[in-house]
């Protein structure tokens, strides 16, 4: 048996553990060289056993127990997926189209907006809470909406930074459709949609937009899929002020993958800080795509069909979308279907060996309006909040016992609490 087949896998094992051979010379912390001995270790078992004869696994299984890590595998895991969950009734007219869970009414929860017959975007409210959803039936176009080109594949954002939801959507013929949110974040109401703004680009016969900041810039960057792979726009300009740049085709490392859908979400699912992928494809394959690199600079692999228990194949189109959406803190997928049904895969292992707080650390209150109180026996080194997305969004370094917090948003967080003695500490917290 001979090596080529899996040469990019190696290409990128070299590539981990020169890095991690470059952090321990530079001092690296213990937290960032477990990140990175995670991410060897992901692609050692993604590679034949006969590879190596051990050598490199033994080499991995002294540095795993150096920091505290496990070698064997903790991996998420999906329960098999329920058909229109918490009372989600489906569109009788719909066809297909993209699916983009938001928080458009700004009272906590997510809502879902979904790609209806001929563009028309439907607008379903949560009317119960972050914990226990509850969907009420779809309204047509509301807030001004107007529909898009036979197909609409919706993200949305804060993309002006001015507190609300804008949307893009994608087409049928790969233009990019803006929306911006010309009201408040609890009463939007949407301006007459731009083609191709803001420096957007037609794709090639459909586009299937995703919100996410790729190079950790503080902006919101596009993956979009298409027939044949995804394209990345480059957010250039700023939070307030976008600018997309001209895209590039199958960035990071990604591997042309050619199906007619290419539906892709991002989040970090393996919790190392950076952001992973998620491609919904022709056939109803789930497509993980994991990030072995780092926030700052995506390298990611080839991908792997259905992980994690996830169950494939449910309908010809799947097209899914992470999200925390029973605010356990860990992320969910739902995915829309060809025809309009909702599919709700609930993660049901959330297993990266981070501890619950103990009962000697005290956080709260617990939702919080504006601070929090942490008292720790030991020193914290540091404290990191991720929203549900997975995206880091504060950062604090031998933090006081109070964090002021009252710059977020109303929502779902999580908190992970890095202590002296290497414990990392997770908790989901609430803000109001």
């Amino acid at each position: 048996m001979h090596a080529k087949p899996f040469s990019r896998r190696i290409r990128q094992l070299n590539f981990k553990i020169r890095e991690f051979n470059r952090l321990i010379a530079t001092g690296a912390s213990k937290d960032v060289l477990r990140r990175c001995a995670l991410k060897i270790k992901s692609i050692l078992q993604s590679l034949p056993d006969w590879f190596f004869n051990g050598q490199i696994k033994a080499w991995l299984s002294t540095v795993c127990l150096a920091l505290g890590l496990s070698w064997n595998s903790n991996a998420q895991n999906f329960a098999p997926p329920v058909e229109n969950p918490f009372g989600f009734v489906v569109d009788s007219t719909n066809y297909v189209g993209g699916l983009c869970p938001a928080d458009l009414d700004g009272d906590g929860d997510f809502d879902l907006l979904m790609g209806g017959f001929f563009g028309t975007l439907d607008y379903i409210e949560n009317s119960g809470t972050p914990e226990n959803p509850v969907f009420e039936p779809a309204q047509t176009n509301p807030f001004g909406l107007t529909s898009s080109y036979y197909y609409a594949f919706i993200t949305a954002a804060d993309l002006d930074n001015d507190g609300d939801l804008d949307i893009v959507t994608g087409e049928y013929g790969g233009n990019h459709m803006y929306y911006q949110n010309i009201g408040t974040a609890t009463n939007p109401f949407f301006s007459v949609p731009v083609v191709n703004a803001l420096g957007l680009s037609a794709g090639s016969y459909i586009s299937m937009p995703e919100f996410a900041d790729l190079d950790n810039d503080g902006d919101y960057d596009i993956m979009s899929g298409e027939a044949g792979g995804l394209i990345y726009f480059e957010n250039q300009g700023d939070s307030v002020l976008p600018g997309f740049v001209a895209p590039l085709s199958n960035p990071f490392d990604l591997v042309p993958n050619p199906v007619y859908f290419s539906h892709p979400t991002m989040g970090d699912l393996d919790m190392d800080g950076d952001l992973d992928m998620l491609v919904g494809e022709t056939g109803g394959n789930l497509r993980y795509i994991q990030n072995l690199a780092n926030a700052n600079a995506p390298l990611f692999d080839g991908g792997q069909l259905n992980p994690f228990g996830i169950t494939g194949g449910i309908a010809p189109v799947v097209l899914p979308e992470f999200v925390d959406i029973d605010a356990d803190g860990d992320l969910d997928i739902l995915a829309t279907v060809d025809g309009g049904a909702l599919w709700f895969y609930e993660n049901t292992q959330f297993n990266l060996g981070l501890a619950e707080p103990s009962e000697q650390l005290a956080i709260g209150p617990n939702p919080f309006t504006t601070t929090l109180q942490i008292q720790s026996p030991t020193t914290i080194e540091k404290v990191t909040v991720f929203d549900v997305h997975g995206r880091l969004i504060f950062e604090e370094h031998k933090p006081e016992s109070t964090l002021e917090l009252g710059s977020l948003k109303s929502g779902i967080y999580m908190l992970e609490i890095h202590c002296e003695n290497d414990r990392l500490h997770r908790k989901k917290i609430e803000k109001l």
